[in-house]
């Protein structure tokens, strides 16, 4: 019976056929609840659109499943999670302007807009490192373009341990290695070199620090360091900021060598190490940098009824200014952070509990 009415209904027969055939099922009230269908994979966004080799890009994505693979052109690039559908990938060498193409298992995707690629800087370093000093056994993160390749690290003539993390490069400071060395990184295309040189702070160099005056200032003071050694020294440190330095004739009385060092700029309070081919000391106390005081270069008008707004000009204007005229604060507009300030009959400025020198404004009678 049941064969009877298939075969006079054979259109009803492929109905149930197709329904089963794509997954497809009723309830009691006959309604059908499709298979839901997965999004097609996109790159959502991508930022920057164009940078030099060695450029962190962020692609935000949708539609894969995991960790995807990244080509700039029909290079691969190297490739960190920043979350379930974020991801920075690093332009890679022989990168070209083109489309971003992502990939995880069958889903696949390219970037509506290219990616422009552009020279670098002119003297732009192959990597960079960070911290710029550290003692044996400390830590150092190289940070570059090609470090994925790298077989090995070599920090002050020693090759270091190492591991990827990321994007880049964690090294350990070897013992026995020398200061005041670029780092090198070898890889199959051959060996690049840090932008800067490394300063090893372990060894004990054979001096031995006498004296520092002044032991504070401001950045672009000069300060002079007095040492026993029968060397002088290759490079001064004020923290890990190199200063610019001089060398001063042998002291006879004191029996000492010495430099005159310049604090430098993004110097901070702490201590100052000499560096020689040996290896570096530290003056037992530390140097404190000082907030320059404020100083006036111009006043304009430089006379006026009360009530008119005179303008400083000057530098060191940016840290807690506070404006007097007598004894009497005065109104105070900041139209230059660091450059020019507004106030009524100025003739005094203090900065972090740093007074200026006095400038006399003459006050007109308003009548």
């Amino acid at each position: 019976m049941g064969s009877d009415n298939a075969s006079k209904h054979p259109l009803g027969l492929l109905l149930v056929v197709l329904l089963l055939a794509l997954g497809c099922r009723g309830d009691s009230q006959g309604t059908v609840e499709p298979i839901p269908v997965p999004a097609p994979a996109a790159i959502l966004r991508m930022d920057p659109l164009e940078g030099p080799v060695g450029t962190a890009v962020t692609l935000t994505v949708t539609g894969l499943q995991g960790t995807p693979s990244v080509a700039f052109g029909s290079r691969e690039a190297t490739v960190e999670a920043l979350g379930e559908d974020r991801f920075r990938a690093l332009v890679p060498e022989g990168a070209q302007t083109g489309p971003v193409t992502v990939a995880a298992g069958p889903a696949r995707a390219t970037s509506l807009l290219p990616f422009t690629l552009s020279p670098a800087p002119e003297g732009t370093p192959a990597f960079t490192f960070d911290p710029p000093a550290a003692e044996e056994g400390a830590q150092v993160t190289l940070t570059g373009a090609g470090l994925g390749a790298a077989q090995k690290v070599v920090i002050g003539g020693i090759g270091a341990l190492w591991n990827p993390r990321g994007l880049a490069i964690v090294a350990t400071v070897p013992a026995g290695a020398q200061a005041f060395r670029p780092i090198l990184v070898r890889t199959p295309e051959g060996q690049v070199r840090s932008g800067a040189e490394f300063l090893v702070l372990t060894r004990q160099a054979r001096a031995v620090p006498r004296s520092m005056v002044p032991q504070a200032g401001v950045v672009g003071d000069a300060v002079t360091l007095r040492f026993e050694s029968f060397n002088l020294p290759s490079a001064v440190y004020f923290g890990t900021t190199p200063a610019t330095c001089k060398d001063l004739p042998y002291d006879e009385a004191s029996e000492t060598n010495g430099v005159r060092a310049v604090v430098p700029a993004g110097a901070q309070t702490g201590p100052v190490r000499l560096v020689f081919d040996t290896g570096s000391v530290a003056f037992a106390e530390p140097f404190t940098v000082l907030t320059p005081p404020p100083v006036f270069t111009r006043l304009d008008p430089t006379r006026g009824a009360p009530g008119t707004v005179v303008v400083i000009s000057g530098r060191s204007f940016d840290r807690g200014l506070t404006v007097r005229f007598g004894a009497t604060a005065g109104p105070l507009t900041v139209v230059n952070p660091g450059g020019e300030a507004s106030a009524p009959f100025t003739v005094q400025a203090v900065s972090d509990g740093v007074r200026s020198q006095n400038r006399r404004l003459r006050v007109l009678d308003p009548g």
